[in-house]
């Protein structure tokens, strides 16, 4: 009787079975096995540590290049030691490697360049400020308010 029980059951055990795995397909991909999305965006070499950053415009989100092929796609672009002071604006194909984290940058591969356009960065020049205040002629002014 017993084996009578276990075979009308085997069905139903074998398409839960069925069920939980696809559940598990479905919903049980990481996150940042995400699709590749286009976006509008600056790329900059910061050359002092060979740091490659993406950034979307209109954002406040960057990404940074995780492997050599996407690195050279980019290279190809920007020249070095001009590239320290060049930004690379195009429509880059990106497709991010891990799953978003707000204030972060994440991982990508850039997949495609379009529409690349190369602009001069403006170059940071050392402060220079006032001449510094001797502190004799701060205490002359002071004595000669006083007076």
């Amino acid at each position: 009787m017993s084996n009578c029980i276990e075979d009308r059951f085997r069905p139903m055990k074998r398409l839960s079975m069925m069920l939980c795995l696809a559940l598990l397909i479905a919903f049980g991909q990481p996150s940042f096995a995400g699709s590749c999305r286009e976006i509008h965006g600056r790329a900059v070499l910061y050359s002092g540590d060979s740091f490659l950053e993406v950034w979307h415009v209109g954002t406040h989100h960057t990404f940074f290049v995780v492997d050599e092929k996407s690195s050279n796609l980019i290279l190809g672009y920007l020249h070095y030691p001009e590239s320290d002071h060049q930004a690379l604006f195009a429509d880059f194909t990106l497709c991010p490697t891990k799953k978003y984290k707000q204030g972060s940058a994440q991982p990508a591969i850039v997949r495609r360049i379009r529409n690349a356009r190369i602009v001069a960065r403006p170059q940071i020049t050392p402060f220079v400020g006032p001449e510094p205040v001797s502190q004799s002629r701060f205490a002359s002014g002071c004595v000669e308010r006083l007076r």
